[in-house]
């Protein structure tokens, strides 16, 4: 699948993929392992013939609100397109508008090719719980 997704300016899927295999192999663990988690009773992925990761699924725990259960590469291209322009809101929920600020940030950084564990890691949790919670 060489087709690109695009949200005002095109990502191209393996990049998104590319986004989602760091989260799933080195982002993530630190909140979403059931063993240290209280959120999360457990998270898989899907991958691809080459071994990319195009979807993550999460079961949260009772009671924690989540945007989608499942972040498949067109749910993270929607979290990058909101987290540009949620990023910027100004309201009185401090804790809200650092999440989106933190999603924000991490996309930039995205853009500029500096991509790392840290920004994956926000992108899916951006994508997963609509702001950044941990970290």
């Amino acid at each position: 699948m060489d087709d690109d997704i695009k949200i005002g300016f095109t990502i191209p899927r393996e990049r998104l993929q590319h986004i989602l295999t760091t989260a799933f192999e080195s982002g993530i663990g630190y909140w979403a392992d059931p063993g240290e988690s209280d959120d999360i009773k457990w998270y898989t992925a899907t991958r691809d013939a080459q071994g990319n990761v195009t979807s993550i699924t999460f079961q949260p725990a009772r009671g924690v609100r989540t945007r989608t259960n499942c972040i498949t590469v067109n749910v993270l291209a929607d979290a990058i397109g909101r987290a540009l322009t949620q990023g910027l809101i100004r309201g009185d929920d401090h804790d809200d508008r650092d999440g989106h600020y933190d999603a924000m940030m991490a996309v930039t950084r995205e853009l500029r090719d500096e991509q790392d564990a840290f920004t994956a890691d926000a992108l899916v949790q951006y994508a997963l719980f609509g702001k950044v919670v941990y970290g």
